[in-house]
């Protein structure tokens, strides 16, 4: 595994690259490229792209527009069969783009699928990397995600420059498939700190102890973790900003416990936190902020777990 930054000494400077996701993560990631010198031709998305119209990117309303020209095409879409259905699909890039282009998947697909897209592209000359992201909107915006790059090593020392104009920290981690597999095993972990946080929250406010108390000693002791200090202060003010999409979150679960399923392996805890997004995914807070799993202890305890907090 190599995190690298280094400055690529003999490679493309500037290339014309095709986006298609340009939504809640896409857009800071399109801003970062033009902000690099590089020409980027991006797909309308549901929204208007006025705002990246205006910094310089080229919108079009399809994929042949999206391919024109390009010399790699980025995909930040919800999962493999948008992904699938957009390189391999009728009309898709796999029949419009040049041989010897790159698509880069950056989407959390399944790797499965990503290993069988690796293998069609290659009988077509194309070049595909998965290089999936952690961080939020905001690191999307400053240009400081992490990326983990799966893929032929050559192709990704052809585009590091691109994926150093949007990251902090890029990591080169194997074969195809590789950047997807670890991107699910991060979020694994993530996603059961944030069970476990609203589970706590709930049950601390349950209980009648004092939940700055709570914050603070869980913040000064081993039970602390990043998704801690990330979800607990939503659930402790009531305010969940749409970050990312609890639905996207099952799905990651989802695709986790698929995964395990397929190697052999049974894996007990991911179908427990499964459980407690599909709890909040009956309540109605599918396409609410991910951390809104914490409403779910709120309706079924019928407490309201607040506290003011220093962060």
């Amino acid at each position: 595994m190599v995190d690298t930054n280094m400055p690529c000494e003999g490679r493309m400077l500037f290339v014309r690259i095709g986006f298609v996701g340009a939504g809640l993560m896409g857009a800071g990631m399109v801003k970062n490229l033009l902000k690099a010198g590089h020409r980027v031709t991006v797909l309308q998305h549901r929204k208007p792209l006025d705002h990246l119209a205006s910094l310089g990117a080229r919108v079009v309303r399809d994929l042949r527009g999206v391919a024109e020209g390009a010399e790699a095409v980025f995909l930040v879409l919800p999962g493999s069969p948008e992904v699938e259905e957009t390189i391999l699909g009728d009309g898709g890039l796999a029949s419009l783009l040049e041989p010897g282009t790159g698509i880069i998947d950056s989407s959390t697909s399944f790797p499965g699928s990503t290993k069988k897209i690796a293998q069609e592209l290659a009988g077509r000359g194309l070049r595909f990397l998965d290089a999936p992201l952690t961080g939020g909107p905001a690191n999307a915006e400053e240009g400081t995600l992490t990326m983990m790059v799966g893929g032929e090593r050559a192709d990704f020392e052809r585009y590091l420059p691109l994926f150093q104009a949007m990251a902090t920290h890029v990591f080169y981690v194997g074969g195809h498939g590789a950047g997807h597999v670890i991107k699910l095993l991060n979020n694994y972990l993530a996603l059961t700190h944030v069970a476990a946080t609203a589970e706590v929250l709930g049950f601390a406010a349950t209980l009648g102890v004092d939940l700055k108390s709570v914050w603070e000693v869980v913040r000064a002791s081993g039970g602390n973790s990043r998704a801690f200090e990330t979800i607990a202060p939503r659930i402790l003010s009531g305010e969940y900003p749409l970050t990312f999409e609890l639905n996207k979150a099952y799905k990651d679960l989802r695709y986790v416990s698929d995964l395990a399923r397929d190697a052999g392996m049974p894996l007990a805890i991911v179908a427990a936190v499964m459980h407690e997004f599909e709890l909040a995914r009956s309540l109605g807070f599918g396409q609410d902020d991910y951390s809104s799993v914490g409403k779910v202890w709120e309706k079924l305890l019928g407490v309201t777990p607040r506290a003011e907090i220093d962060r």
